[in-house]
């Protein structure tokens, strides 16, 4: 359960970032609606349970999706322009895990409130949310991605491209803490 490599090499189009994001969609939904019901919705103490894993998936998903709808005068005041190149995956991946090691955690409107939905609705709300965003992507110029910033609640303003490559290591990152946590024999590391 890994991202996929071509994420890890070169700058991936617009069109390869869709792809990693519908592999991504694939494998969490799969393994989440897999889960038998007793484990999809029990939380190992103070920890989350994988129902509020997954909401926490569709909660990130929705304002990234949002964002990319906006016209782009509109994400100038949200979070301007640059003229930097975008770190890769690589990099966004140890970004992202050096913010969590320093105490960064989901907050507000990103932490799972669940009420009484099902397993099947919890992993059909997180697929539509996916495709969501891809379908919020499309429209997307390969040199918009690079141009435009976003802010990320933990990293700061980052590029649409670095939002997008965070998007893709989040989802492994949820998927793979919940492999390990219910299967610990079966641990990957993460991609």
């Amino acid at each position: 359960m890994t991202a996929p490599d071509v994420l890890l090499a070169g700058t991936p189009t617009r069109s390869d970032l869709g792809a990693a994001l519908a592999e991504a969609e694939r494998q969490v939904s799969a393994y989440f609606a897999a889960l038998p019901d007793a484990v999809f919705f029990a939380g190992p103490g103070e920890r989350w349970s994988p129902a509020q894993h997954l909401q926490h998936l569709t909660l990130a998903h929705r304002p990234l999706t949002g964002a990319l709808r906006l016209p782009r005068l509109a994400l100038l005041a949200v979070g301007g322009r640059t003229e930097r190149e975008s770190r890769s995956y690589a990099e966004m991946r140890q970004t992202y895990q050096a913010a969590l090691g320093a105490g960064g955690k989901a907050s507000g409107r990103y932490l799972p409130v669940l009420n009484g939905q099902t397993q099947a609705a919890l992993v059909s709300d997180f697929r539509q949310a996916s495709q969501q965003l891809r379908e919020a992507l499309e429209g997307w110029p390969e040199a918009d991605l690079t141009t435009f910033l976003l802010p990320h609640p933990i990293l700061g303003k980052i590029t649409v491209r670095e939002m997008l490559y965070f998007s893709v290591y989040h989802q492994y990152h949820h998927l793979n803490g919940v492999r390990s946590s219910v299967h610990p024999q079966e641990s990957e590391s993460e991609q």
